[in-house]
């Protein structure tokens, strides 16, 4: 008998309770320490600075960095396995090696907090009045914290992933997208009222979002095949957990083109004569479109050549669904002149955690669905 009917409809509802509490519960967590301020800093000159229509107060927080540590080594992992496919056949060995992978990860992460920490530490002191005693104490400070940040909510995120709903890490990194999407609707309206855009620019927005979560969607329902290594699992656990779960919908190769594709085109306008005009590199115009694009596709292919166990999936349709999302969004937003929008590969990660949670949610309501997978080393609950 499956051990889901064996407990019984009060002990399912029961547990689907407590993970949604736990899931919630980190996520409130997270915006409480947002509005944390840092160490150091003058109660007085925040106020002055949190008037300023570009600062808020999670830029000043213990959680200004987020997730983005673990985010940027991640990243770094996953270009590494693509340049050498054996780094991904040894994690994909057993769970001992993607648990020593994982610890590896997370060490790292902290020592990139701990490095921009320390810059963020010489920005704030350059601030009129805002640190109280700008010395190597006040750097420290801020070091650590960002430190112990970091891998709080490295914790926080597998909390969600063992006993809430959906991925952790995920999920954190796409909490401050979404809490800023009210400041996003205030500012449209601000807008509209000046007449800077048109309705029918903002409806021609939505409507192209609704359709580009919608082809999501539905190639992630397509391909909802389990497999290892999945693409949207805690920090990209494939680096992360090893934990096995359905690839609903891969977000590495459109994440991978937008950092990778702004670290070589920035590496480009620096090697450029000073009085040259680059403006043709920037976002939006063709050259970027392109180089997005083509990034993308090779990403695309790269990934699919070093699936673990020589696996291969095919990418060209979602690839495909990728570029259009990713370089059209770039086109239409440049145009309309609307920045403070989600670019294509936000969009598609949001999409995507939406989704992991929703099936979070329905492998727990059904009593059919094959058990939730755990990082090495734990136990599923």
């Amino acid at each position: 008998m499956n051990a889901r009917m064996a407990i019984g409809e009060p002990a399912l509802k029961s547990g689907i309770w407590r993970r949604l509490f736990i899931t919630i519960g980190v996520l409130l967590l997270y915006r409480l320490g947002c509005q944390i301020p840092l160490p150091g800093l003058d109660p007085q000159a925040i106020s002055r600075f949190l008037g300023a229509p570009w600062m808020s107060l999670e830029r000043l927080s213990i959680f200004a960095l987020g997730v983005t540590p673990i985010l940027s080594v991640l990243l770094i992992v996953e270009v590494v396995k693509l340049a050498f496919p054996a780094l991904a056949r040894w994690e994909a060995a057993d769970e001992r090696k993607a648990a020593r992978l994982h610890r590896a990860t997370q060490i790292a992460a902290l020592v990139v907090a701990a490095f921009q920490g320390l810059g963020i530490a010489h920005a704030l002191e350059l601030a009129p009045g805002l640190v109280d005693d700008p010395d190597w104490t006040f750097q420290a400070g801020i070091v650590a914290t960002f430190v112990a940040a970091t891998a709080l909510l490295g914790w926080l995120g597998e909390r969600i992933t063992l006993r809430g709903l959906g991925h952790g890490f995920w999920l954190l990194l796409v909490a401050p997208y979404l809490t800023k999407l009210p400041h996003a609707a205030a500012a449209i309206v601000e807008l509209l009222r000046q007449g800077v855009v048109s309705q029918g620019d903002i409806l021609v927005v939505i409507g192209c979002s609704l359709a580009a979560v919608a082809l999501i969607v539905s190639l992630a329902m397509a391909r909802g095949a389990p497999g290892r290594n999945s693409n949207i699992s805690v920090a990209g656990e494939a680096a992360e957990s090893g934990a096995n779960e359905a690839s609903l919908f891969d977000v590495w190769p459109p994440l991978l083109a937008k950092y990778v594709g702004g670290l070589l085109l920035g590496a480009l306008i620096l090697s450029l004569d000073k009085s040259m005009n680059t403006s043709f590199l920037a976002v939006g115009k063709p050259v970027h479109i392109l180089v997005t694009a083509v990034l993308i596709a090779g990403f695309a292919i790269m990934r699919t050549g070093a699936a673990p166990g020589g696996a291969t999936r095919p990418v060209g349709l979602t690839a495909l669904a990728q570029i259009v999302i990713c370089c059209g969004g770039e086109w239409l937003l440049t145009g309309l002149r609307l920045p403070f929008l989600l670019d294509g590969a936000s969009l598609i990660v949001i999409v995507a955690t939406a989704l992991n949670v929703a099936r979070s949610f329905m492998n727990l309501t059904n009593p059919s669905a094959p058990p939730y997978a755990a990082p090495p080393g734990q136990s599923a609950r």
